[in-house]
């Protein structure tokens, strides 16, 4: 089985490499949200992406946020979400 990713082929057995399929799901999930195209090209809406220094899918939520109009919620719920933070219980 091979994957085309910009240009370069990448073959695996999945049987054998268990992060073959890691990275079928990873190609998958870049396509769905059009950061590729079917050739395993960046688009776009995926160089606009990887300008943004967060997930895939936080960045492509805030592109289309951007052109609903609604940029503001959206920066407040990747902010949220794309924080690393631990919560601690006040009680002793």
């Amino acid at each position: 089985m091979g994957i085309i990713v910009s240009g370069f082929c990448i073959f695996f057995l999945i049987q054998e490499w268990s992060a073959g399929e890691s990275l079928e799901d990873a190609l998958r999930q870049l396509y769905l949200i059009d950061a590729i195209d079917e050739n395993g090209q960046i688009t776009e809406v995926g160089r606009i992406m990887a300008e943004l220094p967060l997930e895939p899918s936080l960045s492509r939520t805030l592109i289309e946020a951007n052109e609903l109009g609604c940029l503001s919620q959206a920066l407040s719920v990747a902010a949220i979400l794309s924080a690393e933070i631990t919560l601690r219980s006040t009680r002793r």
